[in-house]
């Protein structure tokens, strides 16, 4: 049976592949996104944990405007049906516009957004995944990514997470 209203996750954006991604949970009408209510950072692996993390715009844009491109695909779809040309033309361009949200630009994190993202873990874990979002990075575009962070607690403990250390926002190796 399907379910007619009830929470889901909507919005994937910010992704970075095979590490995690951030999604909105909303209420919903039959899978058309209505209220937001709480953003997450989606962390993948072996198994799948959420971390509440402050509304995201770009998020609730994605969804709200996913929902809205069905509703306009449903709607041209009927007017098509109905004889009106207007129906088909409303129909192919939501398609179009919702491909253009799927858009990698959009869907996937920029370095600095990913290294900012970490920080929702704390300073133990947000160092552990800035490592592998580096290492991500480095993989993805070919290039060694600097030292991302630098040592300069006064403990010894190495910085990144939610502060003490300097991030790196160029993707460039130094020489």
């Amino acid at each position: 049976m399907i379910c007619i209203w009830g929470t889901q996750m909507f919005g994937e954006t910010d992704e970075v592949p095979g590490l995690f991604s951030v999604q909105t949970k909303f209420s919903h009408v039959y899978f058309l996104p209505l209220c937001p209510i709480q953003t997450y950072l989606v962390l993948q692996g072996r198994t799948t944990r959420a971390v509440a993390i402050p509304m995201s715009g770009r998020s609730l844009m994605v969804a709200w405007m996913g929902g809205m491109m069905w509703i306009c695909v449903v709607t041209g779809i009927i007017l098509a049906l109905s004889g009106a040309f207007e129906g088909l033309v409303l129909s192919l361009g939501a398609l179009v516009f919702q491909c253009l949200l799927m858009t990698r630009s959009l869907r996937h994190a920029s370095h600095k957004r990913a290294a900012e993202l970490c920080s929702a873990l704390g300073p133990i874990d947000g160092a552990a995944l800035r490592r592998l979002v580096d290492r991500n990075f480095q993989q993805r575009l070919g290039t060694v990514t600097a030292v991302a962070v630098k040592d300069d607690d006064a403990d010894g403990e190495e910085g990144g997470g939610l502060g003490g250390g300097e991030a790196s926002d160029d993707l460039e190796s130094r020489v």
